[in-house]
């Protein structure tokens, strides 16, 4: 289940193929997280991708921990990226130094797929 986990991270949110979302989300997936948008199944958490990615085009995820018990992950890691473009109503600032974002997630994995998510971010 783990290798899953960063498999899922690296394919869809590091090289931004939204497409793979819908081997690793099930259609009933739902993300809730700490900015209040509610994502529902894979198509809709591919195109948050790659919004979030036209954004933040250079978007690097690094998973710190992984860690599953039963049919639960909880997933520590880093996203790195510049702002560049337009994300949630904020202009690109586009600081040569980039923008560091800490987050905790908590997936329920359900048939092989991830089922609902939990996001927080610091």
């Amino acid at each position: 289940m783990e290798a899953a986990v960063r498999r899922f991270f690296e394919d869809v949110w590091n090289k931004g193929n939204a497409d793979a979302a819908a081997d690793f989300l099930a259609d009933e997936f739902t993300s809730h997280n700490t900015v209040d948008v509610t994502v529902l199944g894979p198509d809709e958490y591919g195109q948050s991708v790659l919004g979030f990615r036209e954004a933040f085009p250079d978007l690097v995820t690094t998973l710190e921990d992984v860690l599953s018990v039963g049919d639960r992950v909880a997933v520590r890691g880093v996203d790195r990226a510049t702002h560049r473009g337009n994300f949630m109503g904020r202009h690109a600032i586009g600081s040569s130094g980039g923008v560091d974002v800490d987050s905790d997630l908590q997936h329920r994995i359900r048939k092989g797929r991830r089922g609902v998510a939990r996001n927080g971010f610091s």
